[in-house]
C-alpha cells in the first residue's frame, strides 16, 4: 500500500466526538498515513466562547485521542484559547518550518473523510504541482459563487474552491501571504475570534489592499489568494462530509451541482490534461470576482443612499419646523 508523503495538520478543540469521527476515517484510508508526519494542534479552553458559556473542559480527552489513534503524531496544546485563525497559523508555521516539502495537508476536526480522500488529493496534488499558480487543492467544498455565476458549459471535474476546512496547501505560497495573514492576526488580537472588532480587520486589510467583505478567517484566506491571483482547485466529486453542527463557525455551504465524472476517471487525469482547464478556471475566477464587486458596489450604493436621503429628509424636516416655530414666535 502506497504511503502518503505529506504532512498532515489537524485542528483541535473542545470536541472529541468530532476528532474521534475524524480519526476513525484517517486510519480506514485507503493510503497509508506515516503517524510521524501528522501534527495537531489543540486550541486551549481558557478564554474560549466554550468556557464563557459554561461548557465542560474535554480538552484532555481531544489529547487522549490523538495518542491512542497516533501515537507518534506532535501534539500543540494551547493552554489559552487562540481561536481558529491562529490555530491554523500555528499548525501551518510548525509544519512548513520543520519539514522541506512542497505540499501539506490540513483539516478541522467537524470532517468525516471518505474512504478514498486521500488518494484523491494525493494524485490532485501531483498534477496540480507544476502549474504555479494552484496553490491549494482539495477534494471538498465548491466555491459558493458558483450558485450565481456557474462555469461554461462543457466544463467538469475541477473547479474552485474556497475555505480552510480541508485542502492542501503550497509551502511556498504560506511564506508569500504570511505577512498579509499576520496583519489579519494582528487585526483579531486582544479580542476572542468570535467576538473580533469586523470594522478593524476591514479597515486593517483594505490598508493593505485586501478587501474582504465579510471578516472570518476562510474569507480572508480567499480574498489573500485572489489578491496574488492564486487558484485554490478542488473537485465537484467530495470526497469528505461535513459533520459540524456545534462549534465557533459552523457556517454551512450551499451544495453547488456541477458536472462531474466518477472515482476512477478523476485519477485517471494527467498533469498535461489538468493544465488544459486552467485557462477556463483562471477565466472563471475573473468572472467571479468582477460579480463580487459588483454585488458589493451595488449594495454599498443602496445603503449609503438610503443613509444620505434620510439624512437630508430629516434635515429638512428639522428645518421647516424651525421655521414654523419661528413664525409663531414673530407673532
Amino acid at each position: 500500500m502506497e504511503t502518503l508523503q505529506w504532512p498532515i495538520g489537524i485542528r483541535l478543540f473542545n470536541r472529541p466526538d468530532y476528532a474521534e469521527k475524524l480519526f476513525q476515517s484517517l486510519i480506514n484510508q485507503s493510503l497509508k498515513i506515516d503517524g510521524s508526519l501528522i501534527y495537531c494542534i489543540i486550541d486551549g479552553f481558557i478564554g474560549s466562547k466554550a468556557e464563557k458559556n459554561n461548557q465542560q473542559d474535554r480538552t484532555n480527552q481531544v489529547e487522549q485521542l490523538v495518542k491512542r489513534y497516533f501515537p507518534s503524531a506532535t501534539i500543540l496544546k494551547q493552554e489559552k484559547n487562540v481561536g481558529l485563525a491562529e490555530s491554523l497559523h500555528i499548525l501551518q508555521s510548525r509544519i512548513f518550518e520543520t519539514h522541506d516539502t512542497e505540499w501539506a495537508l490540513f483539516f478541522e476536526d467537524d470532517l468525516l473523510l471518505d474512504l478514498d480522500y486521500l488518494q484523491q488529493i494525493n494524485h490532485l496534488i501531483r498534477i496540480a504541482t507544476p502549474a504555479e499558480d494552484v496553490v491549494k487543492v482539495g477534494v471538498f467544498q465548491l466555491r459558493t459563487g458558483y450558485v450565481k455565476v456557474p462555469p461554461a458549459s462543457g466544463r467538469k471535474d475541477f473547479f474552485l474552491g474556497e475555505g480552510t476546512k480541508a485542502c492542501a496547501e503550497r509551502r511556498s505560497y504560506f511564506y508569500q501571504r504570511k505577512e498579509l495573514t499576520e496583519k489579519y492576526l494582528s487585526a483579531l488580537s486582544g479580542r476572542q475570534y468570535s467576538d473580533r472588532d469586523h470594522v478593524r480587520i476591514y479597515t486593517e486589510m483594505a490598508m493593505q489592499g485586501i478587501f474582504a467583505f465579510v471578516t472570518y478567517n476562510d474569507a480572508i484566506h480567499d480574498r489573500i489568494a485572489a489578491y496574488f491571483h492564486k487558484l485554490h482547485v478542488v473537485t465537484s466529486l467530495s470526497f469528505a462530509q461535513d459533520i459540524g453542527t456545534k462549534g465557533e463557525n459552523n457556517l454551512r455551504h450551499p451544495r453547488v451541482k456541477l458536472p462531474h465524472s466518477n472515482a476512477d476517471q478523476l485519477l485517471s487525469y494527467t498533469s498535461d490534461e489538468f493544465q488544459n482547464m486552467l485557462p477556463a478556471l483562471r477565466e472563471e475566477r475573473n468572472d467571479l470576482e468582477r460579480n463580487q464587486f459588483h454585488d458589493f458596489y451595488q449594495q454599498f450604493m443602496a445603503v449609503s443612499r438610503g443613509r444620505y436621503a434620510l439624512q437630508f429628509v430629516i434635515t429638512r424636516g428639522f428645518e421647516k419646523i424651525r421655521a414654523v416655530l419661528k413664525g409663531f414666535v414673530q407673532r
